[in-house]
């Protein structure tokens, strides 16, 4: 049975195998960016490097080689636009969840009703909506969810969604 302070499917692992990554051992986060844009692509990654806790593993634009790196990789989070090339961000999430359940997801959606919510957290992904959520709020879910807390946590933490 889980453990009732850790969240469900793929949206974070504390316990990763000694040697599993890299980051575990210096106390970086690593993360995978999914992004077609190169644009959106490389102001994530400049994001994410602007933050020492932080290191980017790769930044890709096809939702399959993601999938396969992420794989290889092991980052702690991947952050996925809804629509990169070859496969969506709910694909790319339900496969992590399935093949990486220690890798949590974020999903970043350009606009969202309740059913593209549920559909996201059903595949097990973290939706971000934007333009409603700052960029400092992402590096702080990454962060979150990095580190293994909750979701319902880790948003009263870093994006102050209660007091």
């Amino acid at each position: 049975m889980p453990h009732p302070s850790k969240p469900p499917g793929n949206m974070g692992d504390a316990a990763r195998s000694a040697g599993e990554s890299e980051t575990t051992a210096n106390g970086r986060i690593s993360v995978l960016i999914a992004e077609r844009r190169a644009s959106y692509r490389i102001c994530l990654s400049q994001l994410m490097k602007a933050t020492p806790d932080l290191r980017v593993v790769a930044a890709l634009a096809d939702g399959m080689v993601v999938v396969r790196e992420a794989l290889r990789l092991r980052p702690h989070v991947v952050i996925a636009a809804a629509r990169p090339r070859g496969m969506s961000g709910v694909e790319i999430a339900r496969c992590l969840r399935a093949l990486a359940p220690g890798t949590a997801t974020i999903l970043l959606l350009e606009r969202a009703d309740e059913r593209e919510l549920r559909i996201a957290r059903d595949a097990g992904a973290v939706p971000l909506v934007l333009p409603d959520v700052d960029v400092l709020d992402i590096v702080g879910m990454v962060r979150a969810l990095g580190q293994g807390r909750a979701v319902a946590e880790a948003i009263a933490a870093e994006v102050g969604a209660v007091g």
